[in-house]
Formats: C-alpha cells, structure tokens, sequence
C-alpha cells in the first residue's frame, strides 16, 4: 500500500479524514533534504492533542518525536491572520539537530510578542514587527529556558494508557429502589421489551404491514409478557432489607424465588445483576480459577509517561484514593499477549499555565455594595426627577 511503510510518504500512518495537517507534515519530512533539512509550517491547535492513544494522530507525532524531528513548536498570538482568531503554532521540523537539540523540543510561547494594528482587517487585530520577529528568532535560537522557552526530552510526551478498575464487589438485595432501576435499565429488553410492544402491537392494530423481523419480536413479546410481569410481581412480593454479600449466597435464592418462571439462565444472569450495586463490604468476586474478577463499572483510564513505572504512578496518583485499583493494558484481559496502548500527545498550553489566584472575597463584596449602593442613588436620582 502507497500509503503505508518506511517508503511511503507517511510512514506513521494517517490521521482522521477530516484534518490532514500531519498528513502535510509527513509529506514535507518526505521532501526535506537529509543532511540539512528543515521545515516551518503553520498549523492550528489539534496536531498537538487530537485522538486518542491509538488514533493515526497520536501515532503520527509518536513517530516524530521517537525519530527526532520537532526541533521547536512557536505558541503564535491569537488574531493574526485574516480569516480567522485561533489559536495556531508553527511547527519547526529537522532532520539534522544540532547536538544540544537531539532528543530534545523546545517549546516558544510568543502568544504576547506582537503589536496591534490601528485598523482590524477581518479578524487580523495582530501584527509581527520586525522586531517581533527578531525577539521570537532570537528566543528559538538561544535553546535556553526562561518564561517564554521551555525544554523538554521528546519522552516527556509520549505516554501509555492503562485501564484502571477495582475488584467486583456487589452486594444483592430486593427492594423498591433495585426493582426500579431493574425495570428502568433494559436489562431484559431481549426477552421482553415493554415499549417496543406497545410499538408493534399499536402498528398491527393501524393495520400497517411488519416486516419479518417486527412479527416475530411481536409475537415473542406476547408470548413474554405474563412471565415478565410476573417476574417483577414475585420480585416485589419479596422486597425485604436482608442483603446478600456475595453472588454465591443470591443466586439460588433468585432461582428458588423465580422457580415459578422458568427463566433461561442468561436472563435469569441479568436480573441478578440488575439487583446489585458495587459495595465494598460485599465479598471480592473470583472466576473458577480463583483469580480476582474486576468491575467494569468501575473502568477508567490512566496515561503514564513512557518514563515512569507504573506501579510507581498508581501508588502516588491513584491508590491514595481508591486503594484496591489495578492497573491494566486495555488487551490484559482477553490477549494471551497483552498488546501495549502507546501514544503522544504536546499539551502545549499545560506547559505555560500560570495559576492566578481569585480575587479575596471581601474585597469583591465590597465591589458588589459598591455597586449596589450606585444602583440604588441612581434610582433615587430618577425618581427625584420624576
């Protein structure tokens, strides 16, 4: 494939079809002389975040910091251009570094080095002077780091992404509150679907023609539809406080209390599902195995820079909060040989934040009285005039 390998014009792979910015880049890498190739090229913000860790995106400026080809990233002011007010950057690439450079990026933030015109054009408010640019070039070519210049190792941006859960741990229980979110959540809207019947059976009375799959739904769904009701008849006909802390216990108190249905087991699963909720005091869930099952409710996700172990990241970021979290490759639990979820990103912005602390309370209340009493004298003065 034209589009794929070390031959290709993108080597990395290809971002999404709706911005082809890195696609650009890769192309002017492709062009760019090996021994003293250099390229400046104007983009927005989304080249620097944009995807996920395994988008074409993250992949394409993994493959360009691992192969040392960013050389700077220029913050530019907002409302320079025409037809535009964002953000945007200029992206310095190289195929020849200086030796203090290698491995290295340096990121610029000229977004206060500019001068205003005296007549917006468009949405053009800002200039460069010559002196702008002799201020912005002299702060790339210095590669020291001050409050305008930052350098960093090209590691410091690429990252991997973990899953992170916690064990399975539900407690089970028939109450109101339970029953309700069962028959709210759909869990059982493969064996009975209340609104989809009233649906097909509201057509069928029209006299509108089903298609095939609609009769044969209507049909289940009115062969289903008494052992649905009396499902949640029986459930709430032994809605009581005990609570079950582990599966082992609830589950052939369900079968005998549902006895009656004759449910198929998949459905009889998911009502015991339905009827339990994560709870720390229930026993730790395991496979027949004995190996630890986790809870997919509780799924979020962690990236880790590629320099940092991660059971160091998860014992200073996460276990202080939830204690009993691991770690996973996203593939750990379905691959015999786990596939690792690498990326890259430049959150360039996070970089030069600079916290402004709010203004003190009592100093803004005052301005709020301030204000009020103003309000008020000027009311009276319109009243004393009429």
């Amino acid at each position: 494939d034209y589009a794929k390998g070390e031959r290709s014009r993108w080597p990395a792979g290809l971002p999404a079809g709706g911005d082809s910015q890195l696609l650009f880049m890769q192309s002017a890498l492709n062009k760019m002389d090996d021994v003293v190739g250099r390229a400046a090229i104007i983009t927005n913000g989304s080249p620097l975040f944009n995807g996920g860790v395994s988008s074409g995106e993250s992949q394409i400026r993994r493959s360009l910091l691992e192969g040392d080809l960013i050389e700077a990233i220029i913050a530019m002011p907002t409302d320079l251009f025409y037809n535009t007010g964002i953000a945007t950057y200029v992206w310095i690439l190289s195929k020849n570094k200086r030796a203090e450079r290698r491995g290295k990026i340096q990121l610029i933030d000229a977004t206060e080095i500019y001068h205003p015109l005296r007549k917006s054009l468009g949405n053009k408010r800002r200039e460069f002077t010559a002196a702008d640019r002799k201020a912005i070039t002299e702060l790339y070519a210095a590669f020291e780091e001050n409050e305008r210049s930052q350098i960093h190792d090209n590691e410091e941006f690429i990252y991997r992404e973990y899953t992170v859960m916690q064990p399975l741990q539900r407690s089970y229980k028939i109450d109101d509150d339970r029953i309700e979110v069962l028959a709210q959540s759909g869990a059982l809207n493969s064996f009975y679907d209340p609104r989809k019947h009233e649906e097909l059976a509201e057509k069928a009375e029209l006299g509108e023609a089903l298609k095939k799959t609609e009769a044969k739904n209507l049909k289940k769904y009115e062969e289903n539809n008494e052992v649905y009701d009396e499902i949640f008849r029986l459930l709430k006909a032994h809605v009581s406080e005990e609570k079950f802390l582990s599966k082992e216990a609830f589950e052939p108190f369900l079968q005998d209390l549902l006895k009656p249905v004759a449910l198929p087991k998949d459905q009889l699963t998911k009502i015991l599902d339905g009827l339990s909720v994560m709870d720390k005091d229930a026993e730790i869930q395991r496979d027949k195995k004995g190996t630890i099952l986790y809870d997919e409710d509780t799924k979020d996700t962690e990236t880790v820079n590629i320099r940092e172990d991660v059971e160091d990241y998860m014992a200073r970021e996460v276990l202080p909060h939830v204690p009993d979290a691991k770690a996973f490759f996203e593939e750990d639990m379905t691959a015999k040989t786990p596939k690792i979820k690498t990326g890259a990103e430049i959150p360039f912005t996070r970089y030069f934040y600079k916290y402004e602390a709010p203004r003190p309370s009592e100093e803004l209340a005052k301005e709020f009285m301030a204000l009020e009493d103003l309000v008020n004298e000027k009311v009276k003065d319109l009243f004393r005039e009429v």
